[in-house]
């Protein structure tokens, strides 16, 4: 392309004007060089020692700190990051700093120092929340706890009494004498809650009797049990068993009224400033301040000069349903629910500005204040060391809930009766046969005391395992389908295919979703491995009491990491009368399961004295039955179904 004279002329201006431009720029830097060495020569640089320390202004936005109970003796710091708040620590004594979680820690005579230091010291960088007073007083009520004399328990403890408890179950009473018999008594689910209470209540026997328990409907006849079987002296007339709103007569003149949650609210006038202690039973029903229960129970408990809570799982985990209990125990340990709320709910504000206490904050702290003043919490591996590795418990079911009316069980038992009077001559074998058909109406009858007291278990335990044996058939179905089915359980008997049998069990093994296993006690009582759980429930019971002991092992055996616990549910006025007593008998099962001979008295198995059950059990009982024409010639119906033995 040709440049024309114009276009030439044009590039030589805008040349010219560049190379200017340049010159002054030039200039100005050689100019600005000279000034900044002119200035040096007035301003030499100060070497580091000169160097004057610089007061720093208020950050924009403070740091927030919170003070936080980590021991009986111990708090800590959580804070950001802050160098003013690093040097102040640094300061005392019981410092200690936790380079992982990056907090530092002082024993508790030093937090009071700290606290007004961190307050005038460091006001403009600081925000503190401090421990509250609550907590401070709480844990000088624990220190001065250590110092007290021991406790002579058996000044007042009847000597069986005293025996039967383990040291641990010991440290558990002398808690509550401590504390005035006001507590709440949060041991490990298995850990004897219930001989800690009645062994606490007779120490007070001197000025707090009478007693009342309250208790879930399918414990009241168990705790009636327990009552006879460590008080001495008390009779069966003593010891009162509510049942409905109209029993006003059954509180007249006893010394133990037992009662269920639901009951309180009917009954709760003719129960109010009667009772100088009360215990209530799995209190952790007691969470709901809106509740007609709860109301209840606080109407009725504020009088009381003695006061035990009993619960294998507190709801530390949701604090806010724990506040109605630490209430009714002790209203002074905390001024009002909100202050309880924002130090342990994580309190906020929610929808239109209410206030949300729905959650849980400083969890660990609120343990040490519980522990330090009302609560007192056991875990099996704690005392592991201190318990059997297996013990039997023998559960009497409540009467209300056995089916002891019903068409079959009754014939059954008029039959049995009436055969096995010595003088109609019947047969060993005759005998055998009416015994069993009772036994089988017996666990038909049994059927929704055993369901709901399985129930009940899982309500006060959300991790619980549990495996369920029982012998017949229609028995197992209806455990099994009440408890949820496949949904939340498993079930095996003698038609379960063996791969099916192995798939069965180790998905109870490995599936925390599976709670609970329905078994056969004569399909399961060997080759199968159920130690994922460590409590097993007999529903039935069954005249060989080796067999039982197999099923038994099936849950304690190599691989089991917890203490097991073997329940026997027990229906008075039933088969199982004539069972326990044979069982007692054969194999000296009244010591290893720790019962008194009383224990199922006024019932008809003391009254066979005259009939040898274990020689008519033993006699061909792996033989079938005899035929039904054995039994039908002495007019004694047999039942259909009762092909399972």
């Amino acid at each position: 392309m040709t440049l024309t004279e114009e276009d030439r002329q044009r590039n030589a201006a805008n040349r010219q004007a560049a190379l200017e431009r340049l010159a002054i720029t030039k200039e100005r830097q050689r100019l600005q060089s000279l000034q900044q060495n002119y200035q040096q020569s007035l301003h030499p640089t100060p070497s580091p020692a000169a160097v004057q320390p610089v007061r720093l202004t208020p950050p924009l936005q403070k740091v927030t700190a919170k003070a936080v109970l980590t021991s009986q003796t111990r708090c800590e710091i959580q804070a950001g990051f802050s160098q003013q708040l690093i040097d102040l620590c640094k300061r005392f004594r019981t410092k200690s700093y936790d380079p992982n979680r990056r907090v530092w820690s002082f024993g508790l005579e030093d937090y009071t120092a700290l606290e007004l230091a961190i307050r005038s010291e460091l006001k403009d960088y600081v925000e503190l929340e401090g421990l509250p007073k609550f907590v401070l007083t709480a844990c000088a009520r624990g220190r001065s706890r250590v110092g007290e004399a021991g406790i002579d328990l058996s000044e007042r403890l009847p000597a069986d009494l005293l025996n039967a408890l383990l040291p641990y179950q010991q440290e558990g009473v002398k808690f509550a004498v401590r504390n005035s018999g006001r507590i709440l008594l949060a041991d490990d689910m298995g850990l004897g809650k219930t001989i800690q209470s009645i062994a606490s209540a007779v120490y007070f026997r001197h000025d707090s009797w009478p007693v009342l328990c309250v208790c879930p409907s399918s414990m009241r006849f168990e705790w009636k049990e327990q009552w006879l079987r460590w008080v001495p002296g008390l009779k069966s007339h003593d010891v009162s068993v509510i049942t409905t709103g109209r029993q006003t007569d059954s509180l007249v003149a006893v010394q133990i009224a037992i009662i269920t949650y639901d009951l309180l609210g009917s009954m709760k006038k003719h129960l109010i400033d009667r009772f100088p202690t009360i215990i209530c039973d799995e209190c952790h029903h007691l969470k709901n301040y809106k509740a007609v229960r709860t109301k209840a129970a606080v109407e009725v408990c504020k009088s009381a000069k003695r006061l035990l809570l009993l619960s294998g799982t507190p709801a530390l985990s949701k604090p806010s349903e724990l506040y109605p209990q630490i209430e009714l125990l002790d209203k002074t340990l905390f001024k009002s629910f909100p202050e309880f709320g924002m130090r342990y709910c994580n309190g906020r504000k929610g929808f239109r500005d209410h206030m949300d206490y729905s959650g849980q904050s400083n969890a660990e702290e609120l343990q040490l204040v519980l522990q330090n003043t009302i609560m007192i919490r056991r875990m099996k591996a704690d005392v592991a060391q201190q318990l059997p590795d297996k013990a039997r418990i023998v559960v009497v079911l409540d009467p209300g809930m056995v089916q002891l009316q019903s068409r079959g069980l009754e014939m059954s038992a008029s039959n049995y009766l009436q055969t096995a009077t010595p003088t109609t001559g019947a047969s060993h074998a005759e005998i055998r046969s009416c015994l069993l058909n009772y036994y089988q109406h017996t666990g038909k009858a049994k059927l929704p005391a055993v369901i709901q007291y399985v129930q009940d278990m899982f309500e006060d335990n959300d991790t619980l395992k549990v495996v369920i044996f029982a012998h017949h058939t229609a028995v197992l179905n209806e455990i099994f389908e009440k408890l949820g089915g496949d949904d939340q359980g498993m079930r095996i008997d003698g038609s379960t295919l063996p791969e099916t049998r192995k798939f069965l069990c180790d998905k109870f093994q490995r599936d925390e979703n599976c709670r609970f296993a329905v078994l056969s006690i004569t399909a399961c009582s060997s080759g199968i491995t159920l130690t994922a759980a460590s409590v097993v429930v007999f529903a039935e019971l069954y005249w060989n009491p080796g067999i039982l002991a197999q099923a038994e092992d099936r849950l304690h055996r190599i691989g089991q990491k917890n203490n097991v616990t073997v329940k026997y549910l027990i229906a008075k006025d039933t088969a199982d009368d004539h069972m326990w007593a044979m069982l007692q008998r054969k194999l000296n099962f009244l010591n290893q399961v720790g019962l008194s001979r009383d224990n199922l008295g006024n019932s008809t198995m003391e009254r066979q004295t005259t009939i040898d059950l274990e020689a008519i059990m033993t006699d061909g009982q792996d033989e079938a039955p005899p035929p039904l024409s054995n039994c039908q010639n002495k007019r004694i119906k047999l039942d259909d179904d009762s092909d399972e033995y």
